[in-house]
């Protein structure tokens, strides 16, 4: 395992981590003859996590083997805006606009009569 991890540190990668089951192997026995363990992983330099930053590794189970399949999937980010969560800041305040801005902002709302309406407003 030291050589494996000083081949790791040598080549500059890192486990990429995963989800699901803990083990990759089972060998399938009862009692203290048991073993489980990760044996399986997959491993990456910065590079390869820059180009896949949502990658994500899942194992799997099988009934037909005593190692898990392992499934990577290589999602693409979502090109579309997504909505952030906006904050209020205090130097807005300094923006001698600000008031104007907000009346200006109400105006466009019709009817402030729920929430949804409010929120959206905000």
């Amino acid at each position: 395992m030291a050589a494996f991890r000083d081949a790791l540190a040598v080549c500059e990668l890192r486990d990429i981590g995963f989800t699901g089951y803990p083990y990759t192997f089972d060998n399938h026995q009862q009692g203290n003859r048991n073993v489980r363990v990760r044996l399986d992983r997959v491993c990456a330099d910065d590079d390869w996590m820059a180009r896949f930053p949502n990658a994500e590794l899942h194992h799997l189970t099988s009934s037909r083997s005593d190692h898990c399949p392992l499934l990577l999937r290589l999602q693409q980010p979502d090109p579309r805006p997504r909505n952030r969560a906006r904050r209020y800041e205090i130097m807005w305040e300094r923006e001698e606009t600000l008031p104007e801005i907000i009346v200006n902002s109400w105006e466009k709302v019709k009817v402030a009569g729920d929430l949804g309406v409010v929120a959206k407003s905000l």
